[in-house]
């Protein structure tokens, strides 16, 4: 390394045109204040929207994307010199991918940072098939060091891969996002029939529970007619479009429900700080940054125990769990904040103080550059 120079840091991955965890946290980290320390270089490898129906199979577009992507990347490593490279980690066919791009880096000398962020990581690595089992963990032996979202995946990662190097860095949100975390909160009505907004925001599927959460509004504005919701997000990725779309009409047609699609920027804000109460009925999850957003937002959250949330939300003070499915569960936990003001806005000072103390920009981003340092060394 020349005296003085900034070290470079390649950054892998998508932008928020393509919308999901990593594209977002990509954007912050591009965004941060680590841009001081190092020279950031990002390897893009948004999808053009037209062929976003293909994500994670084995359509013939995805292996031309594959080939001009690992182009892309030799040229950098060879022409440019990073010191390191952050590469985030997903699931199903994504993940050989990404395999293949950490490979590449490592066999020229390049230090190797994995952000695992793939909610279906463990299908994949539990997968009948003992050849893709051990694929797996090949893979994740190919970093440096490994991120894990939460102490509950270092644990599952250290049991598929005894020895591996893993640290615990939790996700954050961007700026923006925060700094909701020191507005002045939110006061609803203290009356228990005030207006209530109650806000989805995710990718719209079965994956997030959107289907549940769809059986529970009529369940709940007959016990809290004051009840609005909205459900913000685009359709989930595959062969769900149809299924969404013909739900999201039904919906509409029976009232009290917006269906904004994708939010960014001030609208997304907007949303946040006129949202009453968060909703999240998902089946998997790793650690989903929109529920660090509703905490910034000073939010009380209904969500289901998957992924790191019960780990770092305690049942009554941050959040009310239910199990995924259970719709009936579902409507009576949103039906009780709906008609509860006080309630409302103890759980959602309880997230404000959470976020700020231990998820804020800041604080994460202090996590990573340590990290960072510490490879290098």
């Amino acid at each position: 390394m020349v005296q003085g120079r900034k070290p470079r840091m390649l950054v892998v991955g998508p932008t928020l045109k393509q919308m999901g965890g990593v594209g977002m946290f990509n954007e912050i980290l591009l965004a941060s204040p680590l841009r001081e320390r190092f020279e950031l270089i990002h390897l893009d490898t948004t999808r053009p929207q037209e062929s976003m129906d293909k994500v994670a199979t084995l359509s013939p577009v995805n292996f031309l994307f594959f080939f001009r992507q690992m182009w892309r990347l030799l040229v950098i490593l060879l022409t440019r010199r990073p010191a390191l490279m952050h590469q985030p980690i997903t699931d199903r066919v994504s993940y050989f991918k990404e395999g293949a791009f950490m490979l590449l880096a490592r066999l020229l000398g390049v230090r190797v940072v994995g952000h695992l962020h793939g909610n279906q990581f463990k299908r994949l690595a539990e997968h009948r098939n003992g050849l893709v089992r051990r694929a797996v963990i090949a893979i994740l032996r190919l970093p440096n060091v490994m991120i894990a979202l939460s102490e509950s995946w270092r644990r599952y990662l250290l049991d598929l891969a005894p020895g591996l190097n893993v640290v615990v860095v939790p996700n954050t949100v961007e700026a923006d996002i925060a700094a909701l975390a020191e507005a002045p909160p939110h006061t609803p009505g203290e009356s228990a029939d005030a207006a209530c907004t109650i806000l989805f925001m995710g990718s719209l599927g079965s994956r997030k529970g959107l289907f549940d959460a769809l059986k529970a509004v009529p369940l709940v504005r007959e016990q809290a007619p004051q009840a609005h919701f909205v459900f913000a997000g685009g359709p989930e990725l595959g062969a769900e479009r149809e299924q969404v779309e013909q739900a999201q009409a039904q919906a509409i047609a029976a009232g009290g429900v917006d269906f904004p699609g994708i939010v960014t920027g001030q609208a997304k804000l907007d949303l946040f700080a006129g949202a009453d109460v968060f909703l999240l009925p998902s089946y998997q999850e790793n650690f989903p940054i929109s529920v660090l957003e509703a905490m910034a937002a000073g939010l009380p959250l209904v969500v289901t125990p998957v992924g790191a949330l019960p780990e770092v939300l305690e049942e009554g003070r941050n959040a009310f769990f239910v199990s995924p499915g259970d719709v009936q569960a579902l409507a009576d936990r949103l039906v009780r904040l709906a008609r509860d003001p006080a309630l409302r806005q103890a759980m959602g000072a309880a997230n404000r103080e959470l976020f700020r103390r231990d998820y804020a920009p800041e604080v994460i981003l202090a996590k990573i550059e340590a990290l960072y340092e510490r490879v290098l060394r």
